[in-house]
Order: C-alpha cells, then sequence, then structure tokens
C-alpha cells in the first residue's frame, strides 16, 4: 500500500511537471508573438507588451518557470525578429519580472494589492533601474541620460501595467483553477 502512495505520488508530480512545461511553452509562444507588438516613442523608448505572458507565468506556475519564461521568450524573441543588438542584459531583466511576480502571487489568492505591489516593484527594478542600466551600456551613454530618457514612459507604464496585470492575473487565476478543477475530476474517473 505504501508503495501505491508513492508511486501515485510520482505520477502527480510528472502530471504538475509536464503541465507546467506546456503551459510554459504556450507562455513563451504569446510572448514571442506580443514581441512583434510594440510602440515605439523614441530610439532608446518603446511600450512593449511581452512582459504579460512572463508574468502570468510566474504567478501561475512559480519563480523557477517565470524566470525561465522570462529568459526564453527574450532569446527568442530576439531569435525570430531581432532588433538591434542581443544583449543578455535584458534577458536578465525579462527573467525578473516572471520571478517577482511569482514572488508576490504564486499560490496565493488573486489581490488586487499583490498585484499593485508586483506590478510597481517590477517596473522599479526592471524598468527604471535594469534596463536603464543596460541601454546606458549598450549605447555608451549615462545611467542618469537613459533614466530621463525612460522616465515618462516608465510613469505612464505603471498604471498602464497595473491596469492589464489585474485584469490578466484575474482571468489567468481563474481558468488556471479551473482547468486544474476538471483535470482532477477527470483523473479520479478514469482511476
Amino acid at each position: 500500500m505504501n508503495f501505491n502512495m508513492e508511486e501515485n505520488k510520482k505520477k502527480a508530480l510528472y502530471k504538475r511537471s509536464l503541465l507546467a512545461l506546456t503551459y510554459s511553452a504556450m507562455l513563451i509562444a504569446i510572448g514571442v508573438i506580443l514581441g512583434f507588438l510594440k510602440l515605439p516613442l523614441n530610439p532608446l523608448v518603446e511600450i512593449r507588451f511581452q512582459s504579460i505572458p512572463v508574468a502570468i507565468s510566474g504567478f501561475l506556475l512559480g519563480p523557477f518557470y517565470g524566470g525561465a519564461v522570462g529568459a526564453l521568450t527574450d532569446i527568442l524573441s530576439y531569435i525570430v525578429h531581432p532588433t538591434g543588438e542581443f544583449f543578455p542584459g535584458f534577458t536578465l531583466s525579462s527573467a525578473l519580472t516572471g520571478v517577482i511576480f511569482a514572488l508576490f502571487m504564486y499560490k496565493k489568492p488573486f489581490s488586487f494589492v499583490r498585484t499593485i505591489l508586483a506590478s510597481v516593484i517590477n517596473s522599479l527594478v526592471t524598468s527604471f533601474l535594469l534596463n536603464c542600466l543596460w541601454l546606458s551600456i549598450l549605447y555608451n551613454t549615462t545611467f542618469s541620460a537613459a533614466f530621463m530618457m525612460r522616465l515618462p514612459k516608465n510613469l505612464i507604464m505603471i498604471p498602464v501595467d497595473i491596469i492589464i496585470f489585474s485584469i490578466v492575473s484575474k482571468i489567468s487565476y481563474s481558468i488556471y483553477r479551473r482547468s486544474s478543477s476538471s483535470r482532477s475530476d477527470t483523473t479520479e474517473q478514469t482511476h
């Protein structure tokens, strides 16, 4: 009997891992597609939508998958549609987006406050600090010049991100819970 319990645990873990990989692959594909949608404001500033599936992977699948989806989305987006030079710093920023959303929201019930905190912290860490640093290195300019050039966009994007991530996280939680419960019902019926 103990052997069956261990075997069932292994099967459940395998199914969860397979499900997480499947969701990750879908979110990476969506992220690459969304990478084509961007609004350039000037040479250093553009509004992108690629972080939406990265954030979803973080709060639904956890920090490991969130970071992996972020990094792979950035790398594959560059391979599919390169815009300028590849710079690994942006890959790190994208991975951190998934990790930050996971830290605030993974395995926690939906909360508008947590969504706001995750959005604001993500914007401060990735957009305000790291991406300005990467741009200053990449374009051989000062951090303050890159920061000031990106400041209006970053200030505009904080409330936009909060609205987008709030809507998307609420819907994603709902879909994920429904699909998880329907899978467990189906699994119980087949055993």
